[in-house]
Parts: structure tokens; sequence; C-alpha cells
């Protein structure tokens, strides 16, 4: 069988006034189709998000059956994000709003079976309407299947 390494990135963006993730933020897409024909192991993911300082979000990684659309619940992978640094991302204004940055790293051995949907999930606590952003990167390869 022949493998193919592949770095998959997945990200979203809270809006000022929502809560959740959504699928505006470019160029990477917040869901991924595995190839008809080619499974997907994994061996590692991580994600990085950018906040408003006192802010936290939890993410996940969800693989849903693109035929049933309902995630598959052993595959669903809750990112538990660790505070990293504030910062403040504007040098010219030093009364600007500062950033917190969480952030993970995570080895991991999964299958996705071809036809699966990769999908970035996504919440945020307390919030002041700011925006946000979240990027997670899935390591692995493919391989051919019958």
């Amino acid at each position: 069988m022949a493998t193919t390494p592949t770095t998959i990135r997945l990200s979203g963006r809270f809006k000022p006034s929502d809560a959740v993730l959504t699928a505006q933020s470019l160029p990477a897409p917040f869901f991924f189709d595995v190839p008809a024909k080619q499974r997907l192991t994994i061996e590692a993911f991580s994600a990085e998000c950018f906040l408003p300082a006192g802010q936290s979000a939890s993410v996940r990684l969800l693989v849903i059956d693109t035929k049933t659309k309902q995630a598959a619940p052993p595959l669903s992978y809750q990112v538990a994000l660790y505070h990293q640094a504030t910062f403040n991302p504007n040098a010219a204004d030093p009364g600007g709003e500062l950033r917190d940055v969480w952030a993970m790293n995570h080895a991991l051995r999964a299958y996705i079976d071809p036809g699966m949907r990769l999908q970035l999930d996504g919440f945020r606590g307390y919030f002041r309407h700011s925006t946000g952003g979240v990027e997670l990167v899935v390591s692995g390869f493919f391989e051919d299947v019958p």
C-alpha cells in the first residue's frame, strides 16, 4: 500500500457577537473530507487559539460520516488548550486590547475511513464583543485502500 504524508489545516473565527466558531477564515477550511479509497491515519494534532485577554475556548475535532451526517462518537476529540501568553498585538497602541494565546500539541493514533469528514468545532466561554481565531493542524498520512 502506498502512503502519502499529509498536513490538514482547519480554522475558524469567532465573530464579535458569537460564542461559537464560524467558517470565515481563509485559506484553511472549517472542515476536510477524506478522499474516497484512502484511509487517513492521524499521528498528531495541534491547536492554537487567539482571543481577547481573559477569554477561554473549547475546541473539538469531530469525525462525521458524510452519508448519515452523524458524528461517530469514538472519533470526537476534545482539545484541551493551555494558556501560553498575553500580549498586545499592536505595538503602536500601548493601550490597545490585550490578546491571549492558548495552544496544545498532542500525539494521537487514529484511523479515519474513506469518505469521512474532519470538522473543527468550538465555543468560547466568557467573552466580550471581539473577534478571535482558532487553527487546528492534523498531521498524518493517507494510505490507499481497495
